[in-house]
């Protein structure tokens, strides 16, 4: 009975850790998705620090040439220079403010880049902008190659 007990036991761990973490769905059926490195999470820290701080050149540094930004609204910012542009025109004219709540980062099978899944409030008094997002972020090369925008906006009570 010992036996038995012990071998149920040790298949069931074996069964258990032999099935990622999480997954994405892909059009030939999902995908596995592990932990990634947590470093990814201090670069996304920097990024969205970067953004507080209004520091175009650092922000440069983090960007990959190739950045495409998908918003809540269907539109993209395609390219370093659209995105850079895009941000600097909002800081001369507004003051935004991003604090994030949320961050994990994963790996997903077949993928060169890993991702950092995260949560910011963003709040912009000037232009009445109070909103949560969820972004996709990412990451290639240690740069930000892609993020997806999910947004919720905040009714004023």
């Amino acid at each position: 009975m010992k036996k038995l007990f012990f071998f149920t036991f040790l298949l069931s761990t074996t069964v258990s850790l032999s099935q990622a973490p999480g997954w994405l769905q892909g059009a030939n059926g999902k995908i596995p998705a592990t932990d990634a490195n947590p470093k990814n999470l201090k670069l996304y820290e920097k990024f969205i620090e970067a953004h507080n701080d209004r520091n175009i050149a650092k922000i440069s540094k983090m960007a990959h040439d190739s950045i495409l930004v998908e918003m809540p609204d269907g539109s993209e910012i395609r390219g370093k220079d659209q995105f850079l542009g895009v941000l600097s025109n909002w800081f001369d004219t507004s003051n935004p403010i991003w604090e994030p709540y949320f961050a994990y980062t994963m790996k997903v099978t077949g993928q060169k880049g890993e991702w950092v899944i995260a949560g910011h409030a963003l709040k912009d008094k000037q232009v009445n902008l109070n909103v949560l997002d969820v972004v996709d972020v990412y990451l290639e090369e240690k740069k930000v190659r892609r993020i997806l925008v999910y947004r919720k906006e905040i009714k004023k009570s």
